[in-house]
């Protein structure tokens, strides 16, 4: 609810000058694993909420979007990496940011993961439909925005689950990499952070 009221605010901020806070995104087009199932088109898209941070907390708005002919196997959970880089296959996360400072300087991410993450189960696989898309709202507390200034972000997935639930026949697995494009925001004041999620 709370970042349904900023998306709100920030609308009605867009409405004095600011514009319209775009999606950036990309599609992606690796090819599948199983070479008889076409490559699923799957779009990418993050949004930085607000885009303009006066203080508060800063929110990264996911969206995975299937964009394909036809139905695909996904896993429903987003979930980020404590890692601040690619999970290897026995981490329990499919999500991963770049953040940068200045279009140069990476941002490092200092939160601590829980000891034990909860692990994927077959319940969150499930057959994603022609046009439907599942989202997630991320605050970006764990890395460091300290610095006044503009920052950009984009965000990687991959599900790398090897002991996931079996699409069923004929059906493509969203089991390659995909990105979105750089999106800018800009941090003007100070911002809330965490030491551990």
């Amino acid at each position: 609810m709370r970042l349904r009221r900023l998306l709100l605010l920030a609308s009605i901020i867009g409405s004095f000058g600011w514009g319209p806070m775009p999606w950036s995104e990309t599609v992606g087009t690796q090819s599948a694993a199983d070479p008889n199932v076409p490559a699923p088109a799957v779009r990418l898209s993050v949004r930085v909420v607000p885009r303009v941070a006066y203080g508060g907390t800063v929110y990264a708005v996911v969206a995975i979007r299937n964009e394909s002919a036809a139905p695909i196997w996904a896993n429903t959970q987003i979930v980020l990496s404590g890692l601040g880089s690619a999970p290897s296959s026995g981490d329990h996360a499919n999500l991963w940011f770049e953040v940068k400072y200045g279009g140069a300087t990476t941002v490092a991410m200092r939160c601590s993961m829980p000891a034990v993450p909860r692990k994927f189960t077959a319940s969150d696989y499930r057959i994603l439909r022609v046009g439907e898309a599942i989202d997630e709202d991320i605050d970006l507390s764990c890395f460091d925005l300290s610095r006044m200034g503009q920052y950009t972000l984009v965000a990687h997935y991959r599900d790398l689950q090897r002991k996931s639930a079996t699409p069923p026949p004929v059906v493509a697995r969203l089991n390659y990499e995909i990105a979105s494009a750089p999106v800018a925001f800009s941090v003007m004041g100070a911002i809330y952070t965490s030491g551990g999620q």
